[in-house]
């Protein structure tokens, strides 16, 4: 899928990733969660549940008496169909399945059955006012007074109860609708830097926009290594940003279009994925992998050598942001990576072609870099 199409199809995803707390008829209670997945129950741990991309989402769901906390991916989401619950809904307090920025005055909060929110119990960080409709609802559309500002992450804290009772505390965090999200490209990167030409990736701005709350992983979103979640800035068609990934990183072009990575400390010199993100926790708009193995030199981990470089490759792959071969992704499917030099960028033809496939990809000859500029068509020989 190309990047504009999911850019359009997914324009108000958003991110709820939470902490919880049911009552069903004051019956049971959380003890808590941990990690992404994790959950615990009082009396037994909750089953630790893995996540592929998309927006994080917080289920709640009654097993034998217990409320327990799961984690699911709502990007693309799933039923969680192993769950155990009482066929009589009345029973358990309500699901929150997802969370959705709707506009930037709105906020959609999905429920497994009809719901209300519990009278004076909201509240908003960064604050705003807001309104919540008084009949029951399995969608629950709070509206804000003033509109929410791009980019920005809120936390939201309310209870909810369903008709016969039941109810649920949580908090969640969001981030503020952008409606004029720009159109962008991972268009040049280079893994093998160096304390004169450190690590850096550019991102090519195939239609201008504002770039609030965009967010590029060293990895992809619940498993990366560094982030960087760019700043409300007006960008133009046909420009070019340079996010550094180390803190030694000199401008390159224009200042205002050089980003630096908090805290970061390079990128995988040989394995490594690269995601771009409508927001931290949204929907995939651009995707790179890239390594120097081979499945005949790897034999674990379907060839990529750690289990984690594996489950960021299938997240990509499962987001349609990445293109294979076959119906599982292998070293072959990615860029090759072994020629690159900290003066020897990996970029996409002049044009920035993308179809998502590893044939849009070459090594430039040594000091062939371009970070700033119309990448390089020449491509590295080697002896």
């Amino acid at each position: 899928m190309a990047s504009k199409d999911r850019r359009d199809q997914n324009k108000a995803r958003s991110e709820a990733a939470a902490r919880c707390r049911g009552s069903a008829g004051g019956a049971g209670s959380v003890v808590g969660a941990h990690g992404a997945g994790r959950a615990e129950t009082s009396g037994e741990r909750g089953r630790e549940i893995r996540a592929r991309g998309g927006c994080v989402r917080t289920a709640i769901r009654m097993v034998l008496g217990t409320v327990a906390i799961v984690t699911l991916a709502a990007g693309a989401c799933r039923p969680l169909h192993e769950a155990v619950r009482p066929a009589d809904s009345e029973f358990y307090p309500p699901e929150l399945l997802a969370v959705r920025v709707t506009s930037p005055t709105e906020l959609a909060l999905d429920f497994d059955k009809p719901t209300s929110v519990v009278t004076d119990s909201v509240q908003l960080e960064p604050a705003l006012a807001v309104t919540a409709p008084g009949d029951a609802q399995r969608t629950v559309l709070l509206t804000f007074a003033e509109p929410s500002e791009a980019g920005a992450q809120y936390a939201l804290r309310a209870a909810v109860r369903d008709e016969a009772g039941n109810t649920l505390q949580f908090v969640i965090s969001f981030y503020g609708f952008n409606d004029r999200l720009p159109e962008l490209l991972i268009n040049e990167f280079s893994p093998r830097g160096s304390a004169s030409n450190p690590e850096r990736v550019e991102l090519f701005v195939r239609h201008g926009g504002n770039t609030a709350g965009v967010c590029l992983y060293n990895g992809v979103a619940g498993d990366y290594d560094s982030k960087i979640i760019l700043p409300n800035r007006e960008v133009e068609t046909g420009e070019y940003l340079v996010v550094h990934f180390r803190p030694d990183g000199e401008p390159v072009g224009e200042e205002r279009l050089n980003f630096q990575v908090p805290e970061a400390a390079g990128l995988p010199s040989n394995n490594g994925v690269l995601a771009l993100y409508d927001t931290p926790n949204g929907t995939i708009l651009d995707a790179v992998i890239y390594t120097n193995r081979t499945s005949q030199s790897d034999t674990t981990f379907r060839g990529f050598g750690t289990r984690r470089t594996l489950n960021r490759v299938d997240t990509v792959v499962d987001a349609e942001a990445w293109r294979i071969a076959d119906r599982l992704a292998a070293p072959e499917d990615a860029i090759w990576a072994d020629h690159a030099s900290p003066t020897r960028s990996i970029n996409r033809d002049s044009h920035s072609t993308n179809t998502d496939h590893r044939a849009d990809w070459h090594t430039v000859p040594t000091r062939g870099a371009t970070f700033g500029a119309v990448n390089n068509d020449e491509r590295f020989v080697p002896d």
